[in-house]
């Protein structure tokens, strides 16, 4: 039993585990303002499904829509594969 307490105090602090913490905001609806600690992360090392909001993820040089939506969380990926900014829109 021991175990299974320790296994699900990780699970719960797992990236991307979304345990009803609205990530959400009047100055950031898509909740970028709150991961900004991502940056520098791989985006396949976070579980954006977890989140609640409508995500894209935008490699380097990727073409992107121009429809503005400020309850959508964007996510540029560098070179090296790694989180380089976080915006809504």
């Amino acid at each position: 039993m021991g175990l299974v307490m320790v296994f699900t105090a990780l699970t719960a602090c797992a990236p991307g585990a979304n345990d009803g913490f609205d990530i959400t905001s009047p100055e950031s609806p898509c909740g970028a303002k709150r991961l900004q600690h991502l940056i520098g992360v791989r985006p396949d090392d976070f579980v954006f499904e977890t989140l609640g909001v409508p995500f894209r993820i935008l490699p380097p040089g990727s073409a992107m829509t121009m429809d503005h939506n400020p309850k959508r969380l964007n996510v540029s990926v560098d070179d090296a594969n790694r989180i380089s900014r976080l915006w809504c829109g």
